[in-house]
């Protein structure tokens, strides 16, 4: 057996289907209420479709273009490329599953609830009850030419032809044992394609059929505007640590669920993550963790993780210098602000920690936290939590300079950041729980 898909990272798994032309496995997540699609040997995972209700049951029909799902007493439809939402069915029982025929273009539901078989076309017409009241608590269904096949929740599986559904015969007599699902295992329930049959239509990375043409989809990234197929990155996303991870979001397709790029994780680095700042030039994001007490890099893609400097402590803020390639950081234990040349630093990160500046060593009683560069002007900005003298300092990169600049109305100023061109600070206080802003000075 082979794991493709990270159960950690799905909040609530409900069902799942195989797109058998693209070589796609769609999935219900009924937590985070979407549906996802991936390669089927997991990669390249994409929300296909949000803001559904509690999505559980889920079936494809890759000739048709369409996924058809369940959830909340309701049968849904959307593309594959997760366009053109419709609702089939409306206020049904509980549904305990559903499939498809493909060649008839019907859709086939059981309620365990109400003991009873359904159909309706794919667009939600010639709704009807196929039988009733004769069956014991339907658990599971699927199709086979003529036939449809059922279990019930004792492990009884049963099958009629549907043209006649009540005349009935016994396939499997069971001792009790419980039937989670039934599937029929066919090459001939497989055999027609579409666009994405031939050289994944062209796509890059998905190929979505959506009933006419392929539909290219980019796990991470966006679709380029110049063919539509291949795959590009986002210039500019919001970055943030997540504990054991770190994940991104848009902030110019704002639409969009699917994180800039994917979510990075390693055990062996990322346990406690705190701070962060980037080298966008490099692709490079730099983090603290305050769990091995070091400052590791990663590159976008989640791939080379690397120990740059051990021995650290609490480092809760991280700045990067794009033009001098400096790290700067506040360490919160020792009160002091520190820095380290990139360009210096050797393959080990115990003998990295002696190249470590101590620029500046403030009082007992600081406690330093944000931190930002001002890589123009040559000046660092950090907030002091000192519990008797909150405040925002700063100080040239060779240490000189500290002055403290806001010292009134401040009690706990957290994260700082800069707007370089209006020449402004902007930070946040965790006591006032409010946003503000100041001039450089």
């Amino acid at each position: 057996f082979e794991q493709v898909v990270d159960g950690n990272s799905i909040d609530w798994l409900g069902e799942i289907a195989v797109d058998w032309v693209a070589d796609n496995i769609y999935w219900t997540d009924q937590k985070r209420n979407l549906i996802e699609v991936a390669r089927l040997n997991g990669s390249l995972r994409y929300v296909v479709a949000s803001n559904l209700e509690s999505p559980q049951l889920i079936a494809v029909d890759p000739v048709s273009g369409f996924i058809f799902y369940s959830g909340r007493g309701k049968i849904g439809r959307t593309g594959l490329d997760g366009t053109g939402k419709f609702i089939l069915v409306n206020q049904t029982s509980a549904i305990s599953d559903l499939t498809l025929d493909i060649e008839n273009q019907v859709v086939y539901w059981c309620e365990v609830q109400t003991d009873t078989i359904w159909r309706v076309d794919y667009d939600g017409n010639m709704k009807t009850i196929l039988l009733n009241n004769t069956l014991d608590n339907v658990k599971a269904l699927d199709l086979y030419e003529d036939n449809i096949f059922w279990s019930d929740v004792h492990g009884n599986i049963k099958a009629a032809n549907v043209r006649n559904i009540t005349n009935y015969w016994p396939v499997v007599d069971s001792d009790g044992a419980s039937v989670k699902d039934i599937k029929i295992f066919s090459t001939q329930k497989q055999q027609k394609t579409n666009a994405c049959g031939i050289n994944s239509g062209g796509c890059q990375e998905l190929c979505l059929f959506n009933g006419t043409h392929p539909i290219c989809a980019c796990s991470h990234g966006k679709i380029s505007q110049d063919d539509f197929k291949s795959c590009e990155s986002y210039d500019s996303f919001l970055l943030y640590s997540k504990v054991a991870a770190i994940e991104s979001i848009h902030i110019t397709d704002p639409n969009n669920i699917n994180g800039p790029i994917p979510e990075i994780q390693n055990s062996t680095f990322l346990k406690n993550t705190i701070a962060l700042t980037y080298d966008h030039d490099q692709q490079l994001i730099y983090y603290s963790d305050v769990e091995y007490s070091s400052i590791n890099s990663v590159f976008y893609n989640g791939s080379n993780h690397r120990k740059i400097v051990a021995k650290q402590l609490t480092v809760e803020g991280l700045a990067f210098n794009p033009i001098t390639k400096q790290l700067f950081w506040t360490s919160n234990n020792e009160a002091a602000i520190r820095s380290l040349e990139l360009a210096n630093i050797t393959a080990d990160a115990k003998t990295n920690a002696d190249l470590v500046r101590e620029l500046i060593k403030l009082k007992p009683t600081d406690k330093p936290r944000g931190i930002a560069v001002e890589p123009c002007l040559a000046m660092i900005y950090w907030t002091n939590w000192n519990p008797l003298a909150a405040s925002i300092q700063r100080a040239y990169p060779s240490g000189y300079g500290l002055e403290s600049i806001i010292t009134t109305d401040i009690r706990m100023p957290n994260a700082i950041t800069l707007d370089y061109q209006a020449k402004k600070l902007y930070w946040a206080d965790a006591r006032y729980d409010k946003i503000e802003r100041a001039d450089y000075d």
